[in-house]
């Protein structure tokens, strides 16, 4: 297992946690890896071909034309003298 070392960390911090730690019947250690696992929970990688066909499937579920560089140009400058 890896060793994290944190350093500056406030003194009323420290204190508040190891107070806390006791009442929820864990080692100090103990609760602070619950809470990085907590604020840093490992997602599984996403299936990038699964998402592209999910978007794919999401823009065309919307019947809206493609963006082409005609209609894009016509609406920058609808409006324009």
């Amino acid at each position: 297992m890896a060793n994290l070392t944190i350093e500056d960390v406030p003194d009323e911090l420290c204190r508040t946690f190891r107070a806390i730690a006791p009442e929820r019947r864990r080692l100090v250690v103990s609760r602070l890896v619950a809470c990085l696992e907590n604020e840093v929970r490992v997602r599984p990688a996403r299936d990038v071909e699964r998402t592209i066909q999910e978007i794919r499937a999401f823009r065309e579920s919307l019947n809206v034309p493609p963006l082409t560089e005609e209609f894009i140009e016509r609406a920058i400058n609808e409006g324009r003298p």
